[in-house]
């Protein structure tokens, strides 16, 4: 009984049995969300990172409380900094956020009552080993599991791209080349698909367009139907992924988005510097030199991609601790003329609305916080989304009006990388999507302005949209590739398939 007693009683020094929990403890949310984002991250070493500062101050308790709080037990302390690491950084996967600001706090406040009721039973009965050793082991095997899926061989990584060999080399231009502007409105769906599945008429918007000199296609369509392979596609003039020579994730191609790709390098050789605006703080999309001169933020970034998921983990999430980023055409024109650029420039701004989640209130003014597009019913979403593109719309036109009244002459490109997610489901197999679902997805915004010496674009899909360009500044005859389209599950582009052709007929 005695040696019960001095087990459960104050003063006992921590064991290393202590510090092993704490590590764990520090470990088990950043692998979890590592295996979780696989596919995503490019830059693991900043959760190694995360997770040795939180294992320091998890230290740095302890051993402040075993320093100057002699009457307290540090082997309980260790177990209740154990359990508190735990709840916290799994708040969002035990509790469901609310959409509702007025309830946003229900799952807070549950939280914390949970977590304190724990925590009170733990301190009763922390000190016995057999439930140290029992907590130890369950996070070992946690992050052992984990662990094993991170350290399986890493993700293959696209090799840079070159030149279409079915394009002539580059011709100099006569007289000096005009600047392009590129904007690419993730996951802005086709005006006739707007109306069918929305029951919006964007007629008002594309009608503007074309008053302003673009040429807007109504039979445009995207190649593959997520932003990491559509628009590396894009960029590189040609189709990166084909069944049977397709494997491993879709991110793999990220990379070319920031500039390793054909036309810039193309550009490059006319004299262009290349702008990016990433429009997110993304990692796999992320804005770097010097593969791009100049980068344009995004408003409102006071922390990247990894910072703001893991945030949103945790009971942090509903103090707004750390604003979404955001941009549209109208705030990356603003940011461009901050300073001077060497011209010719290709300007290529990423902007991510409509893509959720959603932006505007319904007064058009960006949110303080956006809407998660998972909190919402179907109808919900779809109504959302809709007052997304004609927020976006009015954004869209004012910039456009400034580059046509600032820089006539200049190549403007307005388009999207896909369709909307309205229909997507991306556990479906390529063969079980609906040939209503596929246009959805696929069917893209397309517009197009060209120098007035340059016939008009037409209906021109993704692949080809830099091959009309060439065409234009070099006095070439275009070179069109056939359309082609694919379909994969998940990220994972070994169940990579090809659509029928017969589905996009036009």
């Amino acid at each position: 009984m005695g040696d019960v007693e001095s087990e459960q009683g104050p003063g006992l020094r921590p064991r290393p049995l202590d510090h092993v929990l704490l590590a764990l403890a520090a470990a088990q949310p950043f692998v979890g969300f590592g295996v979780a984002n696989r596919d995503e991250l490019s830059q693991p070493g900043r959760m190694v990172v995360y997770a040795l500062i939180v294992f320091g101050v998890l230290e740095g308790v302890l051993w402040l409380v075993t320093r100057w709080g002699s009457s307290l037990n540090g082997r309980t302390v260790a177990l209740l900094e154990t359990w508190f690491a735990v709840s916290f950084f799994n708040y969002a996967a035990w509790l469901p956020p609310s959409i509702d600001d007025e309830r946003r706090w229900i799952p807070v406040a549950v939280w914390t009552l949970v977590t304190a009721l724990v925590a009170w039973l733990l301190a009763r009965v922390g000190s016995r080993p057999a439930l140290r050793v029992g907590a130890a082991v369950w996070l070992a095997v946690s992050v052992g599991a984990d662990l094993l899926v991170v350290a399986t061989p890493s993700l293959p990584v696209a090799a840079p791209a070159t030149h279409d060999a079915a394009l002539p080399p580059p011709v100099p231009s006569e007289g000096p080349p005009p600047n392009i502007y590129y904007f690419v409105l993730d996951e802005y769906a086709r005006a006739d698909q707007l109306e069918i599945h929305a029951g919006f008429d964007n007629g008002a918007f594309v009608t503007r367009l074309e008053e302003l000199g673009l040429t807007v296609s109504d039979a445009a369509w995207a190649s593959y139907p997520r932003t990491q392979v559509s628009v590396p596609s894009t960029l590189d003039m040609a189709y990166l992924a084909e069944p049977g020579a397709a494997d491993g994730p879709d991110a793999q191609f990220a990379p070319r988005v920031a500039g390793d790709n054909a036309v810039v390098r193309r550009l490059r050789e006319h004299g262009y510097s290349f702008v990016y605006s990433s429009g997110a703080a993304d990692q796999w999309s992320s804005c770097q030199t010097p593969l791009a001169d100049r980068c344009l933020e995004p408003t409102g970034v006071a922390a990247g991609d990894l910072e703001r998921a893991l945030l949103k983990q945790t009971p942090l999430s509903v103090f707004d601790l750390v604003r979404p980023p955001y941009s549209d055409p109208e705030t990356v024109l603003a940011e461009l003329r901050t300073e001077p650029v060497r011209e010719p420039y290709f300007l290529f701004a990423h902007v991510m609305s409509p893509h959720f989640p959603y932006r505007f209130d319904a007064s058009c003014a960006v949110r303080d916080r956006f809407i998660v597009a998972e909190l919402l019913s179907f109808d919900e979403r779809k109504a959302a989304y809709v007052n997304d593109v004609r927020c976006l719309n009015d954004r869209v036109e004012r910039a456009l009006e400034q580059i046509v009244a600032d820089d006539p002459g200049a190549v403007v490109i307005v388009q999207s990388d896909h369709g909307s997610a309205l229909f997507a489901n991306w556990d479906r197999s390529p063969g079980a999507w609906s040939e209503a679902a596929i246009a959805d997805r696929f069917a893209v915004l397309q517009a197009i302005r060209l120098p007035a010496h340059c016939p008009a674009a037409g209906d021109v899909d993704l692949v080809n949209t830099f091959r009309v360009v060439f065409s234009c500044i070099e006095d070439q005859p275009v070179d069109l590739l056939p359309h082609r389209a694919f379909l994969w599950m998940g990220h994972d582009l070994v169940t990579l398939e090809e659509v029928d052709p017969s589905t996009f007929d036009r």
